[in-house]
């Protein structure tokens, strides 16, 4: 059942802010990604049609190779079969940090939607993308990219 349509034009994202700190160190992995929002409306919102967000954090444990982060959020529309990525907003990187043995994280600026009168119809959500990079003296290297997705609505 279709409930939500995307209007490209409604498609907004919404400001960005990083904050990097040392993280407590975790058995849960060198890295890891938690979600610290989480927000799905069917109504309200810019256009009163509703509003999908996702807040993410980036953790990076100890001994890794990783000196930087970068997340991203995909809008997705659910078309009957498959999530179908519809809009994306821009990268947002975190500071450099030291890659040694202590443990960093990176708090991303929410990334969001309002959605408008033509997308009421279909299901929406954002699956966050948090990018973890080797900064080297040559080309930097992807070392992990973990993904995760808001609720839907």
């Amino acid at each position: 059942m279709r409930r939500r349509v995307l209007s490209m034009a409604c498609a907004m994202a919404l400001a960005s802010t990083l904050t990097l700190g040392a993280a407590p160190t975790s058995a849960a992995g060198s890295y890891q990604v938690t979600v610290r929002k989480n927000v799905c409306t069917t109504s309200g919102g810019k256009f009163g049609y509703g509003k999908v967000a996702l807040k993410l954090r980036g953790y990076e444990h100890g001994s890794t190779p990783v000196n930087y982060m970068r997340a991203r959020g995909e809008l997705q529309r659910w078309d009957g079969s498959k999530w179908k990525v519809v809009a994306r907003s821009a990268w947002m990187t975190s500071k450099s940090f030291p890659a040694n043995s202590d443990s960093y994280y990176v708090t991303f600026g929410r990334t969001g939607w309002h959605i408008g009168p033509a997308a009421r119809n279909y299901y929406h959500r954002v699956r966050g993308v948090v990018q973890f990079w080797d900064k080297r003296s040559g080309p930097d290297k992807l070392v992990r990219t973990i993904r995760k997705v808001s609720k839907s609505c």
